[in-house]
């Protein structure tokens, strides 16, 4: 085990808390929206915690209610590292938490190794793998009758003509996975593509990163037909809890992340996302079922599923009266579940920012009115930053938006200052 330590900012205030702490501290990598929403129901619950980043400067990472530590690499095998060295620090047996693809793999991979520090809940490595490859997922589901968009997969350039040729559009292309490299060139998780010469040109661009990628139908209908349907999975298959939100909007609109969801009840989607993972051999942790209802039939149509970690939406579960993370918590530990009942008045979750940006859009499109949008984020909700037992992030995202619009305002006048002294210089006339 290398010596990272030093490598770390945050490291001595999380190696304190763990050297501390009598009760197991939950481990949480990584932070950001996701994190810092799993840190704030474990905090609800008095369970300790320390969250992993790789980017200490955005808003999240100012929050009080967890030990912040950062690491560039987290993304890389260095992770392993970072969490062993915690992991050997603490006076209990941690309980870890990864709440992203790439972290999640890298655990997968090397569950045997960090087994000796933490105990946390994971599928099988085969399922995980199974569960994150969408072409191999969508080869699983047909199998099964499960309702599944359809899905072409491109190996080779030569292979883009003929699918080019063969399928109906609008059509939606992703990475076979979504790896580091693709998330690192802040590109989206899908591209809508609306004919064979958008395809071509897509693929040509995205083939720098990722050679190999899918190609399914587009299930038409608005952000709000598309639910997330979360569950955990207890020890040894005991107990499945299953939680429903309906997305509102997303950013960017149609193919993008969530912004703005409800909790939602709907008996057809829980049991189609619990059929999901019935299907699945031993499986152990946390999961999730992007689906969308066909606006042409009235059919769902799962569009991904998540392996081994929770989505960032199910935070309203916590003000309804289930607390997942918790639940989870206790599992792992092999704890007594706590006494939980789901109320009837559905809450809200709210990322601010980037929601604000996607009403705009259909603002300007003349599909949202100021008013429309006010009504829209009122009632109960969560929100990302803006938290009251935790200010400090919300105090960060507007001091962040503030640096934005001071850096965007100074480029535009810049820009203008630059037009109006432009000088167009001409030959003077001959003397006489």
């Amino acid at each position: 085990m290398r010596d990272i330590a030093a490598q770390c900012r945050g490291f001595r205030k999380a190696e304190t808390l763990l050297r501390a702490s009598s009760k197991p501290v939950a481990v949480v990598v990584p932070l950001g929206v996701n994190g810092i929403c799993f840190t704030r129901a474990l905090a609800a619950a008095r369970i300790p915690a320390v969250a992993v980043t790789d980017d200490l400067q955005q808003p999240t990472s100012r929050t009080r209610l967890s030990a912040v530590v950062g690491h560039p690499e987290i993304h890389t095998p260095a992770l392993v590292d970072v969490l062993a060295q915690l992991g050997a620090t603490a006076k209990a047996r941690p309980v870890l938490f990864v709440l992203a693809d790439v972290q999640a793999l890298l655990v997968s991979e090397h569950r045997e190794y960090l087994r000796t520090w933490y105990d946390f809940a994971l599928p099988s490595h085969e399922v995980m793998q199974l569960l994150l490859d969408k072409l191999l997922f969508s080869q699983w589901a047909v199998e099964r009758n499960l309702p599944v968009a359809a899905t072409w997969c491109v190996r080779e350039a030569q292979q883009i003509e003929d699918i080019a040729a063969a399928i109906s559009y609008p059509c939606i292309l992703k990475p076979r996975y979504r790896d580091h490299r693709w998330a690192s060139e802040r590109l989206p998780k899908g591209i809508k593509i609306s004919d064979a010469s958008g395809l071509r040109s897509c693929y040509r661009f995205v083939s720098r990163w990722q050679r190999q990628v899918v190609i399914s139908e587009w299930v038409e209908g608005p952000d709000s037909n598309l639910y997330i349907g979360h569950i955990y999975v207890g020890r040894g298959g005991s107990e499945s809890v299953v939680f429903l939100t309906r997305k509102l909007r997303q950013y960017p609109p149609s193919i993008g992340t969530t912004t703005l969801a409800v909790a939602w009840r709907d008996d057809r989607l829980t049991a189609l996302t619990a059929n999901v993972y019935s299907n699945l051999d031993d499986y152990h942790g946390f999961g999730a079922v992007e689906i969308k209802i066909d606006a042409r039939s009235g059919e769902p149509r799962i569009l991904e599923p998540m392996a081994g970690r929770c989505s960032m939406i199910w935070y309203p579960a916590l003000l309804q009266g289930l607390n997942l993370a918790y639940l989870a918590y206790c599992d792992v530990l092999g704890q007594p579940a706590p006494p939980w009942r789901l109320s009837d008045n559905p809450a809200k979750w709210l990322d601010e920012r980037p929601d604000l940006a996607s009403a705009w859009h259909y603002i300007r499109r003349g599909e949202l009115t100021v008013a429309d949008y006010l009504r829209s984020i009122g009632g109960r909700k969560v929100c990302v930053h803006v938290n009251w037992r935790d200010p400090m992030p919300g105090v960060g995202l507007m001091l962040e938006t503030l640096a934005l619009s001071a850096q965007k305002a100074l480029s535009r006048r810049s820009a203008r200052e630059s037009r109006r002294t432009r000088t167009t210089w001409e030959e003077p006339p001959p003397a006489h």
